[in-house]
């Protein structure tokens, strides 16, 4: 989406929503005046704080030029992606590199587990989780072996309720997206979870 001074604020603000609860893998800005804009979109709803976190975050950010890279620098975005050339075809080139290296593959009783982002890939099936999976199973994938509490998760997405089964509902239902490999979340009594997995980089 290219964001300039005529676009749909709420189509804009869709985007940096998606961007700050970690829906999106990257965010691509062709000129200086999309980024002010997306940020001047956040600011009216007091949201380009988050944004500036998200996208010195977990959300990679791509920029074409160096015009571009300098706005983003100015904002305070850090390490911005920035292709040799300021052509379209060499942004995607740079970002399938960057997102291609950020891609881990885990290994469960045997079975490669592809893991980019929010998707994964089990076998020959793709799988889409929802927020609240993607960031139970991005906690545990940080640290395979070691246990996560059930009150870190709740903090991990600014839940107040204090009631693990909450929780506990989201393994269910990550469980269920995990199909074949879903042995590898295991319940820890009183504690919490941790992810049986072997991370291929490690062996």
């Amino acid at each position: 989406m290219i964001v300039g001074p005529s676009t749909d604020a709420s189509r804009a603000w869709r985007l940096i929503e998606a961007a700050c609860v970690g829906r999106l893998d990257a965010v691509t800005f062709t000129t200086s005046s999309a980024l002010h804009n997306l940020f001047a979109i956040a600011a009216q709803r007091g949201a380009d704080d988050l944004l500036l976190e998200a996208l010195n975050g977990s959300v990679v950010t791509v920029c074409q030029g160096p015009a571009c890279a300098e706005a983003a620098a100015a904002l305070g975005i850090n390490d911005p992606v920035v292709p040799v050339r300021a052509r379209l075809g060499a942004v995607v080139q740079s970002l399938m590199a960057c997102l291609g290296a950020t891609r881990r593959t885990l290994v469960v009783q045997g079975m490669p587990v592809v893991v980019q982002g929010r998707t994964l890939l089990i076998g020959d099936e793709t799988v889409s989780l929802s927020d609240r999976e993607h960031a139970v199973f991005h906690a545990l994938v940080q640290k395979p072996g070691a246990v996560v509490p059930r009150a870190l998760l709740l903090r991990i997405w600014g839940a107040t309720n204090s009631d693990g089964r909450v929780v506990d509902a989201t393994v269910a239902r990550l469980r269920q997206r995990l199909g074949p490999a879903a042995a590898a979340v295991v319940s820890v009594p009183r504690r919490g979870y941790r992810l049986d997995a072997e991370d291929s980089r490690a062996s």
